[in-house]
C-alpha cells in the first residue's frame, strides 16, 4: 500500500538504520503512543521516532475512512447524547477546550507538557467528576469484540494521565460501510451500528506507559535521533523512503534508467503477448454474458460477483439546482511520466 509522504525539508542522516535530524522534535500525541510503545499494528518506534524528528510526514486527511468519521464525529457524539444520558453530561470538546483551527498539527494541545500533548473528542460528567470519551469509526466491528484495541486505549490513557486522573474512560464506536464513504449523510446512528463503551483504567499501568514513552523520548527523539530500524514491512518502507530522497542525483538516475529496463521488459513482454491478453478479455465476456443470461452464478472455477457502483451525476445535480461545488475537496497527485529517447538509426 502507497503512502501519501508529505516532503519536511528537512535535512538527515542515516547511520546503520538509526535516522539524525538537527533541532526538531514534535510532541507525542495520544495517535502516536500507542506506536512508539510498539503496542500498534500501525506504527513502530522506529516509525514514530523518525517522524518526531522531522525525517518524514504523511497526510492522511483525505483517506475515506478518516474522512468520514470526522464528518461523523458529532453525529455520533449527538445520538449519545440523546441515548446514554444515564452515564452523565456528555460535552463535545469545542464546548469545553481551545477553539481547533487550521492544520491539526497547529492545534493547542488540551494540557500542557514538555513531551506529550493531545485533543480529546469529549467529556462526559457525572457528580462532579469529568472522564475523557473518545470517538471512533470502523467498518469491521471484529477488533472490538473484546473492547477497544490496545492502540486506542492508550491513546485515552495519555489523555486520562494528563486531564482527567480517573479510573474508566469511555469509547463511542460508529460502523460505517464502504458506501457511507462516498456519502457520509447517508450514515444514520442507530443501535444497531453505534455503540458505546466503559472501560475501566489501571492508573499504575496508565503510569508506567507514560514513563515508559518518556523515557524513549528523551533518549532518542530529544537528541535528534530515531530508534534503530527493524526488519518489519512498516520500518522497511520507511527506511527505503528515506534512502531514497536522501540520495543524490546520481541515485535518481540510477533508479530511472532501472525502471526504463524494467518497463522496457514489462512492454516487450506485453507486446509478445498481445493477442493472448485480447483472447483472454473476449472470452471472459463471452463467458459472462452466458452465465448471466442463464441465471448461473458458479460453474467449475468461474463463478460471478454482482456488485452496485454508485457515481455522481451532475447533470441532475445542476438540473435541480444542488450546489455539489461546495462539496468538492482538492488533493494534489504526483503522476510519473515516461518519455523514451527515439533515436535515429
Amino acid at each position: 500500500m502507497s503512502r501519501n509522504w508529505v516532503a519536511t525539508h528537512i535535512p538527515y542522516e542515516i547511520d546503520n538504520g538509526v535516522v539524525k535530524t538537527e533541532g526538531v522534535h514534535y510532541k507525542v500525541t495520544g495517535t502516536f503512543l500507542g506506536g512508539l510503545l510498539g503496542m500498534s499494528p500501525y506504527a513502530t518506534p522506529f516509525s514514530i521516532t523518525s517522524r518526531l524528528i522531522g525525517a518524514w510526514d504523511e497526510d492522511i486527511g483525505n483517506e475515506p475512512a478518516v474522512k468520514t468519521g470526522k464528518l461523523l464525529e458529532d453525529r455520533i457524539i449527538d445520538y449519545a447524547i440523546a441515548k446514554h444520558s444515564d452515564i452523565g453530561t456528555i460535552f463535545k470538546a469545542e464546548e469545553i477546550f481551545a477553539k481547533r483551527e487550521g492544520h491539526h498539527k497547529d492545534w493547542v494541545s488540551d494540557f500542557e507538557d514538555d513531551v506529550f500533548a493531545g485533543h480529546v473528542d469529549g467529556i462526559v460528567s457525572k457528580d462532579g467528576k469529568d472522564y475523557i470519551l473518545e470517538v471512533k469509526t470502523a467498518r469491521d466491528a471484529t477488533a472490538w469484540l473484546n473492547g477497544p484495541p490496545q492502540h486506542y486505549l492508550l491513546q485515552t490513557m495519555l489523555y486520562n494521565h494528563f486531564i482527567t486522573k480517573q479510573d474508566r474512560v469511555y469509547f463511542l464506536l460508529g460502523l460505517v460501510g464502504t458506501e457511507h464513504y462516498n456519502n457520509p449523510n447517508s450514515w444514520i446512528a442507530n443501535p444497531n451500528n453505534c455503540f458505546l463503551f466503559e472501560v475501566p483504567i489501571d492508573r499504575e499501568k496508565e503510569n508506567e506507559y507514560i514513563e515508559r514513552a518518556r523515557a524513549i523520548y528523551k533518549e532518542t527523539v530529544a537528541k535528534g535521533i530515531s530508534t534503530t530500524a527493524t526488519d518489519s514491512p512498516i520500518d522497511q518502507t520507511i527506511l527505503t523512503y528515506l534512502k531514497d530522497t536522501s540520495g543524490t542525483m546520481d541515485d535518481l538516475h540510477n533508479l530511472i534508467e532501472e525502471y526504463g529496463v524494467i518497463r522496457t521488459a514489462n512492454k516487450q513482454y506485453e507486446d509478445a503477448n498481445k493477442e493472448n491478453v485480447k483472447k483472454e478479455d473476449e472470452l471472459k465476456e463471452r463467458i459472462k454474458t452466458v452465465m448471466v443470461q442463464w441465471g448461473i452464478v458458479k460453474d467449475g472455477p468461474v463463478s460471478i460477483r454482482q456488485s452496485e457502483r454508485k457515481s455522481f451525476d451532475f447533470a441532475k445535480a445542476d438540473v435541480e439546482g444542488f450546489d455539489y461545488a461546495n462539496y468538492l475537496t482538492k488533493t494534489t497527485v504526483n503522476t510519473i511520466n515516461y518519455k523514451e529517447d527515439k533515436k535515429c538509426n
